[in-house]
C-alpha cells in the first residue's frame, strides 16, 4: 500500500517494543524517516539498531527521554529538526494500561493515570506544535492504552 509518506518525517513516542515499535516499523515501510524515542536507552537502541539494519541509518534516530518531561520532548524535536529539518507525523503512544485501585482507583490512583497516560501525549504535542507541519500540514495519533479492553 502507498499512503504517499516518501520522505516525510515521523516521531513516534514509546517506540522501543509493543505498538509503538510496530507502528515506526510501518511508517519507515511507507517510506517515512522516523524518531523513535522512548524511556528506556537500552531497549531504545536495540530498536533503533534493528530498524537502521532494515531501512538505512539515515532514516532512523532515537531519542531516549519521557515524554511527559518538556525537555526530554524538547530534546526529541531538536533531533527530528536536526536529521530532517522537519516533522510531519506525530505518534504519540507513551503510557500504560496499569491503573491502581481496580474498579474504583483513589484520587491519587486517577491522577497518576492521568500523569502517565494524558501528560505524555499533550506534552510531545506541545513541543511538537512548532515543528509538526511546518512543511505543510501535520498529521497527530494518539493511542490509548491496552486498558480500553479490559474489563471493569
Amino acid at each position: 500500500m502507498d499512503l504517499g509518506l516518501k520522505g516525510s518525517a515521523a516521531w513516534v513516542t514509546g517506540a522501543s517494543r509493543g505498538i509503538g515499535l510496530a507502528c515506526a516499523r510501518r511508517l519507515l515501510e511507507e517510506g517515512a524517516n522516523v524518531l523513535l524515542s522512548a524511556r528506556g536507552a537500552e531497549g531504545l537502541e536495540i530498536a533503533r539498531a534493528a530498524l537502521a539494519l532494515e531501512f538505512g541509518a539515515d532514516r532512523v534516530q532515537a531519542a531516549a527521554g519521557d515524554a511527559g518531561d518538556s525537555k526530554d520532548a524538547q530534546a526529541a524535536v531538536a533531533v527530528c529538526r536536526t536529521a530532517w529539518g522537519r516533522l510531519d507525523i506525530l505518534v504519540a503512544n507513551a503510557g500504560t494500561g496499569r491503573i491502581e485501585g481496580g474498579d474504583h482507583p483513589s484520587e491519587a490512583d486517577w491522577r497518576m493515570a492521568m500523569d502517565l497516560n494524558v501528560l505524555p501525549a499533550a506534552q510531545t504535542l506541545r513541543q511538537a506544535l512548532p515543528l509538526l507541519g511546518a512543511s505543510g500540514p501535520g498529521s497527530v495519533v494518539v493511542l490509548g492504552s491496552i486498558a480500553g479492553l479490559e474489563d471493569f
